[in-house]
């Protein structure tokens, strides 16, 4: 008789992988990212892991597909709370300080695995255009509430706003004390791009 597979299990399972294999590529970066080194993290065998993920691209390609879902998630909780858009901003500001680290992983992957793999460019351009579909959204908010009015269109603006907090992780991540940008600069960045809505009427 066949065996059984409960697919919750199986999904519950993956997602461990997909968690320890993210947890060693933040530690060590993709040079150091092999399927022996997730299968000892875990406890189990390499023959084991490969039921579950038969090929190494395979893993990267859902391990890229989940970080788009989970950062996307976070985003999207923000921007549905009942704050003001502004607000929201600066909450979206704080978490990404919060968790700069993991918000770096997308950035790793583009930047040393790209070159390989296409489909991890297809992932972050996807998870790119659906932030800044959720800035735009925020910044319209905030222009319909009349809280502020900006001169740059929504969607440009969001996308030098996410360049700009991408440039900041990257920044802060390598280096550490005198040299990071504080949180206090760039509220000053973005205060100088969101005009009183008074000023404007």
């Amino acid at each position: 008789m066949a065996r059984t597979v409960d697919p919750k299990k199986v999904n519950a399972v993956k997602n461990e992988i997909i968690d320890a294999s993210i947890s060693l590529i933040l530690d060590k970066g993709f040079s150091a990212f092999k399927l022996s080194s997730v299968a000892i993290k875990l406890g189990i065998t390499k023959a084991a892991l490969y039921w579950y993920f038969p090929t190494k691209e395979d893993l990267v390609e859902n391990i890229a597909n989940h970080i788009r879902i989970s950062q996307l998630s976070f985003i999207r909780n923000i921007a549905d709370s009942k704050i003001t858009a502004k607000e929201k901003l600066y909450k979206l500001l704080d978490s990404i300080e919060e968790n700069k680290k993991s918000c770096m992983l997308p950035i790793k992957m583009l930047i040393e695995y790209y070159s390989e793999e296409n489909f991890i460019k297809v992932e972050i351009q996807k998870g790119y255009r659906e932030y800044v579909e959720i800035l735009s959204n925020i910044l319209l908010e905030g222009k319909n509430n009349q809280e502020f009015s900006t001169i740059i269109p929504e969607e440009e603006l969001s996308r030098l706003l996410v360049s700009t907090i991408d440039g900041i992780v990257i920044h802060n991540s390598t280096f550490e004390n005198n040299y990071v940008i504080s949180k206090n600069s760039f509220s000053i960045i973005l205060e100088s791009m969101l005009i009183p809505y008074r000023e404007i009427v």
